[in-house]
């Protein structure tokens, strides 16, 4: 019988060490007996050897009747398999040695399933298969077959058993490593069986087939229920409370007590104050643009001044606050794609607007001044740059919409809406600094920053001076804010970079928010006389050559 060989084999196992290997071969082709096989290590008797170290025989006919009723029973509920050969695998462990790390394991192959594709149409025999242990080494001790298939559709409903397969192993050395708990030695001897077959054209063409479908349904493990840590935690805390309601142990109050002073005190009050903090800003990132569309829109209304300017911050802060609402939407709905793609859009596009309120500014500056420094019409700052920050505005937006009918890259890649948006940000990166650089070379050198050397400033040139340094460092903030997003798209929609929620908070929401509160605190309806200097006669003029024409 069948079960004889078995019985012999397996006390003719080999033992061996080393790299997890292939361990059937020829699954489904050749039953060459591989007790012929020679290996380098001396054999060991698994079937002799239980955890408690006694000898029980093991009625291997009713293991057999135990197991395929529960193989079948369990691969019944499959509609389909899971891989296009149709064909399913039930693994089960007869014995295991913990201490040792032996095994014994049944594999046995059904069809649950017509093969389609590639697959439909090769016979049982032409397939060939294998299996690989990720942290053992094993040997096949017999492959018997039971049925065949031909080439015909399958009539049966029911997984029809194709063939059984006993296979000892060891679980290599440097896995087996004390507790060897159920945790541990699960995924160690769980194989990965693989198919592989020649198709009508005669081209190689293979498959896994998934060992979970039918795993552990008999024998070891069968009757174990693994608990997760919270699993483990919940019952911990049963067992406590039991012990509390039959007045075995009494009730402790916990966090009443600093059991370690003063260092107790340090460690809570130092995350105490973190909380605090993090609620606190995440409180003031979501309340700032609505405070600041509020202020715009009753300087806009009320005021009737400087409008483009307001209206460019507004948006922007709009913008800002529907791009955080969708954020948060997107964490709460992490599969809906919408909530996601609008964040990243809106976001993004924001600081678009707010720079343009910086360009209006550039006008009145210079009115103020005189515009004999200026290298270029002041006029032309927003001229230039506000079309070139629309143009690198509308290359991001095509990118948000190609991005939203398009999959997104799992593998991390770039995908072609992503690469728009990139081009786009980096774009609005070089526009921003080529500003950056030309309206510092005007006014860095004027008596505005050097009092010393052209005499003191009056009240009217000190709001001057400071409403440039806030603009200064608004747009300082939005160029590394908007270089801090394109490495986020640089390395794809799901880097690491692109869901490090404390990097977005430092690089994104906190440079934004600070640059908007600064243009709207320091309005420039506020901080801009109407009155140009060159026409008050208070303080000292700006000196600019004689030779120099004023525009």
């Amino acid at each position: 019988m069948m079960w004889n060989t078995v019985v012999v084999a397996s006390l003719l196992a080999i033992q061996v060490y080393g790299a997890p290997s292939t361990v059937v071969r020829e699954v489904l082709g050749s039953s060459r007996s591989p007790l012929g096989r020679r290996m380098d290590e001396a054999t060991y008797e698994l079937l002799e050897r239980r955890q408690n170290s006694s000898t029980v025989s093991l009625n291997m006919t009713q293991w057999d009747a135990d197991t395929l009723a529960a193989c079948t029973d369990t691969l019944s509920t499959l509609s389909a398999s899971s891989n296009p050969s149709g064909m399913a695998v039930c693994y089960n462990i007869v014995q295991l040695d913990t201490n040792l790390g032996e095994f014994m394991a049944d594999l046995r192959l059904f069809e649950v399933s017509p093969p389609s594709g590639a697959w439909e149409g090769v016979p049982l025999q032409q397939m060939e298969g294998g299996i690989k242990f990720n942290g053992a080494t094993a040997s096949e001790i017999n492959g018997q077959q039971v049925a065949s298939r031909g080439i015909s559709r399958r009539q049966n409903t029911s997984p029809t058993l194709h063939r059984t397969y006993m296979i000892v192993g060891r679980i290599n050395e440097d896995q087996m490593i004390p507790p060897m708990t159920i945790q541990k030695i699960e995924p160690l001897i769980m194989p990965t069986f693989t198919l592989t077959a020649k198709d009508a054209t005669g081209q190689s063409i293979s498959t896994i087939v998934s060992s979970n479908e039918a795993a552990f349904v008999n024998g070891i493990f069968s009757k174990e229920v693994v608990l997760s840590t919270f699993g483990q935690a919940s019952l911990a805390v049963q067992n406590i409370t039991a012990e509390l309601e039959a007045g075995r142990i009494a009730f402790v109050l916990p966090g009443v007590n600093l059991l370690i002073f003063p260092i107790g005190l340090v460690v809570t009050s130092f995350w105490t104050l973190l909380g605090v903090g993090a609620y606190a800003y995440g409180t003031y990132e979501r309340i700032i643009y609505v405070a600041v569309i509020a202020h715009c829109l009753f300087i806009a209304i009320h005021k009737r001044q400087w409008l483009s300017y307001t209206v460019s911050v507004l948006i922007g802060a709009a913008l800002e606050l529907v791009g955080f609402a969708s954020r948060i939407y997107g964490y709460s709905n992490p599969f809906v794609r919408i909530g996601w793609i609008i964040q990243y859009s809106l976001i993004t596009f924001a600081p678009v607007f707010t720079s343009a309120g910086v360009y209006v500014c550039i006008g009145r500056i210079a009115d103020y001044l005189g515009r004999g420094k200026f290298n270029i019409n002041p006029r032309l700052y927003a001229r230039i740059f506000i079309p070139s920050d629309i143009f690198a505005l509308l290359i991001q937006a095509s990118g948000g919409g190609v991005s939203f009918g398009e999959e997104p890259a799992l593998d991390g890649g770039i995908s072609t809406g992503q690469g728009i948006i990139i081009g786009g940000l980096t774009l609005q990166v070089v526009s921003l600094t080529i500003f950056l650089i030309l309206f510092c070379g005007v006014i860095l050198p004027t008596n505005l920053f050097r009092p010393k050397k052209y005499g003191k400033l009056d009240q009217d040139d000190r709001r001057v001076r400071n409403f440039i340094i806030y603009i200064l460092i608004a747009i300082i903030l939005i160029i590394g804010r908007s270089a801090f997003r394109v490495a986020e798209f640089s390395e794809g929609i799901f880097s690491p970079l692109g869901h490090n929620e404390i990097l977005f908070i430092i690089f994104d929401g906190f440079p934004i928010a600070i640059a908007t509160s600064l243009m709207v605190i320091f309005h420039p309806i506020y901080m801009l006389p109407i009155t140009p200097r060159a026409n008050k006669f208070v303080g000292q003029e700006l000196r600019f050559l004689p030779e120099e024409q004023q525009y």
